[in-house]
């Protein structure tokens, strides 16, 4: 959810408007952040939903879209893809078989900041994509 590794800056994070499209369109988001609280993140898809003119009642049924995880392995259960939008240094050594073995089929990864193994998730079964390449 950080704009950045190794801080809970989330100003101008893509993270927020990515999620906020996926909410748009009906998506449950599972955000798993090691530094940013749930607080942080709800006030910040709060902050853009107001700005878009949304009312309260929409703003709670679509903060409800929205579930805050303190283990990686628990945001990616059951979903069907992940989006890698921090560059955590930790990202890089998961246990990527074990999350591929509980997403849902197929499974995507988004890598939008170039730090994953593209040909190792592949072969794990992930449909990958790099973005921003």
């Amino acid at each position: 959810w950080a704009f950045k590794k190794d801080t809970n800056d989330t100003r101008e994070s893509a993270a927020i408007y990515i999620a906020e499209h996926l909410i748009e369109d009906g998506a449950e988001i599972q955000v798993f952040d090691p530094k940013v609280p749930e607080s942080k993140i709800k006030n910040d898809i709060r902050c853009i939903l107001e700005l878009n003119g949304e009312v309260e009642t929409k703003i709670s049924l679509k903060l409800n879209q929205i579930k805050v995880y303190n283990n990686p392995i628990e945001a990616a259960y059951k979903s069907h893809a992940i989006a890698v939008l921090t560059e955590w240094d930790e990202f890089i050594n998961y246990d990527w078989k074990d999350i591929y073995q509980n997403m849902y089929k197929p499974a995507f990864l988004f890598d939008g900041r170039g730090i994953l193994e593209k040909n190792k998730l592949e072969k794990i079964g992930f449909k990958f994509y790099s973005i921003g390449k």
